[in-house]
């Protein structure tokens, strides 16, 4: 699906709940760089509307982040493999 087909499915649904924040208070809130946020979104970690969204589809639109919503999944990456349930033979 395209981007602006996104958007305009999503003009009618309301926000997930939270604290939504622009990149540079985002990144302070969470303890990362502006960069790593970007990351995350850029390899697929964060997804559009459940995590961010950006006004406009330039790429200097402003972005906002749901905080909480990208606290809980960083942790889930950060977690151990034994905690996932990730068996490596040992």
């Amino acid at each position: 699906m395209s981007y602006q087909a996104t958007v305009k499915r999503r003009m009618n649904e309301a926000l997930p709940s939270g604290a939504w924040l622009q990149t540079t208070e985002a990144s302070f809130e969470l303890g990362i760089s502006r960069y790593t946020l970007q990351k995350h979104v850029q390899n697929g970690n964060l997804e559009y509307w459940s995590h961010y969204y950006q006004l406009g589809n330039k790429k200097t639109a402003p972005m906002f982040f749901n905080v909480e919503a990208v606290r809980s999944t960083l942790a889930r990456l950060a977690a151990p493999d034994a905690a996932r349930g990730v068996n490596h033979g040992l």
